[in-house]
């Protein structure tokens, strides 16, 4: 009986030891993708992608990071892509579908803008720059 304890004693103090490492670890990330993005550094922003992804492979808002830096240095192909994984995971970030359409456009795939407009203008219906990038995508 008190091995039994004991053993589940030790089991759940290591994985509280697990979480708050991976907490922090998550912390560390959150963090270092605020200051990339703050200074601008989308160069980094898209290289520790793997790392990041690879420490915290839940944390989804790394595919909004990497989109933003793609969509800034206009790698719109790739920005597409990210911007997709990240909504079909986490669809609260309205954003993303205007920069989405804004890469469809300079792609010259406008039905694929239209398409990301129609949603971005549902979520945010008095935003005159979705409206303003549907007249461009027409």
């Amino acid at each position: 009986m008190k091995r039994t304890i004991l053993t589940l004693a030790l089991i759940f103090s290591s994985m509280v030891v697990f979480a708050q490492s991976e907490e922090e670890t998550l912390n560390k990330w959150i963090n270092t993708y605020n200051e990339l993005n703050a200074s601008k550094n989308y160069a980094a922003m898209i290289s520790n992608f793997d790392a990041c992804h690879a420490e915290v492979p839940s944390w989804d808002f790394a595919y909004y990071y990497k989109g933003v830096a793609e969509f800034n240095t206009n790698d719109h192909a790739a920005a597409i892509k990210d911007f997709a994984t990240f909504t079909s995971k986490i669809d609260t970030v309205n954003s993303v579908y205007l920069m989405m359409a804004k890469s469809y456009n300079a792609l010259s795939q406008p039905q694929d803008a239209l398409n990301s407009l129609a949603i971005y203008t549902q979520k945010e219906p008095n935003d005159k720059n979705g409206y303003s990038e549907m007249a461009n995508s027409y």
